[in-house]
C-alpha cells in the first residue's frame, strides 16, 4: 500500500503512514522544533501523538497497536527560553498524550496524573538528539498487542522522581511481541543505559557504563522469559561522543564476542537523554 500523509498546519505537524499486512509505521515530523517556545513545542508533541493514535486506529485492516517509538529531538539537552532542557519539554507533551492514550479511561481520574494504568499497554521507546531543526517521531505498530516489560534493576521511567525532571519520561523498557505463525516471540528493547533505580551510574567511564548497560539488557531479557543477552539478534549502539566510536566498539566487544560474528550492530553518534550518559543500546531479542 502506498504511504498516506496528513498535516496539521496549525501545529506544524505532518504524518506519513505505511500499512502492511500485519504492521504499520507512522512518522510524525514537527517542523522547526528547535526554535519553538516551551508551550508551543509541548502542544505540538501532544498533537503529533494524537495524530499517530488516530492514524493507527483507522488502519484499513483494523486498528493497530503501538509497540515501539523512536524519537529524534533536535538539541535535546539544550535549555529553552523557559529554562528547561528540550527533552523535559518533550516529556511533558508525551506524558500528557500517553496518559490519555494508554491511561485510565474513566472520567473521574485526571489522565495527566494517572500512572497506575500505564504499565498495561505503554510501548517502549528510544529518545536521542540530533543536529537538525525538526522533531521526528517514528512509531511501529502491529495488528496484535504487545506486552510492556520492565527491568527489575530499574525504576519504571514514568515513575521517576522530580530529580529526573518536572515530568517523567513515559515509556516501557521493552515490548514483548506475541508469537505468530512461523515467527517466535520477539522482545523489542528500547534504548537502555547505565541506570540503576533511576540514577546514572559510572559517570565518565565508558567501559563501566557499557558493562552496566549489558547487565540491564540481560536482566530485561530474563524478565521477559528469555535466556539473557545471548538471545539478542540485533543491536543499535548510540554513543554520545563522536570520538568514542572505537572505544565503544571495544567496550561492546567485551560482552558480544567475537563482535564480528555477533548479531547485526549499528553504530550511531547521538546525544543521549542525560549529559552524564556516554552510551545507550537498543535491540531485538528472540525468546523462543
Amino acid at each position: 500500500m502506498p504511504p498516506q500523509s496528513r498535516a496539521d498546519f496549525a501545529h506544524g505537524v505532518a504524518t506519513t503512514v505505511r500499512h502492511g499486512a500485519t504492521h504499520s509505521v507512522v512518522t510524525a515530523r514537527i517542523d522547526h522544533a528547535r526554535g519553538r517556545s516551551d508551550l508551543d513545542l509541548q502542544a505540538s508533541v501532544v498533537r503529533a501523538h494524537h495524530m499517530i493514535q488516530t492514524t493507527l486506529a483507522q488502519a484499513p485492516d483494523g486498528p493497530r497497536s503501538a509497540q515501539r517509538f523512536w524519537n529524534f529531538l533536535p538539541g535535546n539537552l539544550d535549555h529553552t527560553q523557559g529554562g528547561l532542557d528540550r527533552y523535559s519539554v518533550f516529556n511533558a507533551g508525551r506524558f500528557a498524550a500517553f496518559a490519555q492514550w494508554f491511561g485510565d479511561p474513566t472520567p473521574r481520574r485526571h489522565p495527566v496524573l494517572d500512572r497506575d494504568h500505564l504499565h498495561r499497554s505503554i510501548p517502549t521507546a528510544t529518545q536521542v538528539g540530533h543536529t537538525g531543526d525538526d522533531l521526528i517521531i517514528h512509531a511501529l505498530a502491529a495488528a496484535l498487542p504487545g506486552r510492556p516489560v520492565e527491568n527489575p534493576r530499574q525504576r519504571s521511567a514514568y515513575r521517576y522522581s522530580a530529580k529526573q525532571g518536572p515530568i517523567a519520561p513515559c515509556f516501557a523498557r521493552a515490548t514483548l511481541m506475541p508469537a505468530t505463525a512461523g515467527v517466535p516471540r520477539m522482545l523489542l528493547i528500547g534504548s537502555t543505559a547505565s541506570v540503576c533505580g533511576e540514577a546514572s551510574m559510572h559517570t565518565g567511564d565508558l567501559v563501566a557504563q557499557t558493562a552496566e548497560t549489558f547487565r540491564n539488557l540481560d536482566a530485561l531479557i530474563r524478565a521477559a522469559g528469555g535466556s539473557g543477552i545471548h538471545a539478542l539478534q540485533s543491536l543499535r549502539v548510540y554513543h554520545a561522543h563522536a570520538n568514542h566510536r572505537t572505544a565503544a566498539r571495544q567496550a561492546v566487544a567485551e560482552h558480544v564476542d567475537p563482535i564480528d560474528a555477533a548479531p547485526d550492530i549499528d553504530w550511531v553518534h547521538a546525544s543521549l537523554c542525560r549529559a552524564d550518559l556516554n552510551i545507550a543500546i537498543e535491540g531485538v531479542a528472540t525468546l523462543d
